[in-house]
């Protein structure tokens, strides 16, 4: 009987090893146990942008950066969520599927869009008494009616562009002259035109 029971040591002990491996040994676990956050970006021109990954992990990608990569690695299983923390300068950035559960992957990849910003163009109109004046802003042109005390060109102009209000057409009987018409976008829209008619 004893010498039974030493040729059953071996086996057990074996076979004990492999169980205590299959729960919890990290040589016996496919995939990967934390996996590194990064991503694409398109458009950025400008530095001043820094992203976040659940609220803590910070990184700031310069100015012309086409990737990103968080230092701190997620664990599988659970959630990171990217949000932008400061835009850069003169855009506005945007992130695609910013939120997921980790998985068992070699690549977890975000697309972050960036586009410059836009801001429209306008100001005021006195004395306008008849119909017909009509404002341009290179292509963009606008129609004013008789009585308008303000006006806004219909199509915004990008951040740090040029700007130049002039009157293609004179209202009946009137002449509009355009003072402050000139510029450049600086971050806000631009509401100083001013546009007299006699």
């Amino acid at each position: 009987m004893k010498s039974f029971l030493l040729k059953l040591r071996w086996p057990l002990a074996l076979v004990s090893i492999l169980i205590l491996g299959a729960c919890g040994g990290s040589s016996l676990t496919s995939g990967y146990t934390t996996m590194a956050i990064s991503g694409t970006i398109s458009g950025l021109n400008y530095d001043g942008l820094v992203l976040l990954d659940n609220g803590t992990d910070a990184i700031a990608p310069a100015a012309s950066a086409t990737t990103f990569t968080f230092p701190t690695e997620v664990k599988v299983g659970s959630t990171y969520n990217i949000t932008v923390k400061t835009q850069p300068s003169h855009e506005t950035c945007t992130i695609a599927s910013p939120t997921d559960t980790v998985g068992r992957t070699t690549t977890i990849s975000v697309a972050v869009v960036c586009a410059q910003n836009t801001y429209t163009v306008g100001g005021t109109v006195s004395n306008l008494t008849t119909d017909g004046l009509v404002l341009t802003n290179g292509t963009d042109y606008l129609s004013v009616s008789s009585g308008a005390t303000s006006f806004t060109m219909g199509t915004a102009v990008a951040d740090l562009a040029t700007y130049g209000v002039t009157v293609w057409n004179n209202p009946t009987g009137q002449s509009c002259t355009v003072t402050n018409g000139t510029g450049r976008i600086n971050g806000a829209a631009v509401s100083d035109v001013v546009v007299t008619c006699i």
